[in-house]
């Protein structure tokens, strides 16, 4: 699972592709999709790119907040 991305060493979003039901992993910073082997597809289009920032912030927030207990350091 290609996690961080061997270019700049940021890290990769996955992202999903529904008619091939296949998952491509999105670089932050070079903006480019990467498949499970760690083989550049292709770059992102600017939409792609935007849509997969948002998905994120809504992940994120979507995080229950711990109250400080001893599981906080997990999120």
């Amino acid at each position: 699972m290609p996690l961080f991305c061997k270019q700049c060493n940021e890290r990769r979003l996955p992202k999903s592709v529904k008619p091939a039901n296949i998952t491509l992993w999105l670089c932050e910073k070079c903006k480019n999709f990467v498949d499970s082997n760690d083989f550049i597809v292709r770059d992102a289009k600017t939409d792609e790119f935007n849509s997969s920032q948002e998905d994120y912030k809504k992940w994120v927030k979507s995080i229950p907040d711990t109250d400080g207990t001893k599981d906080s350091f997990r999120y």
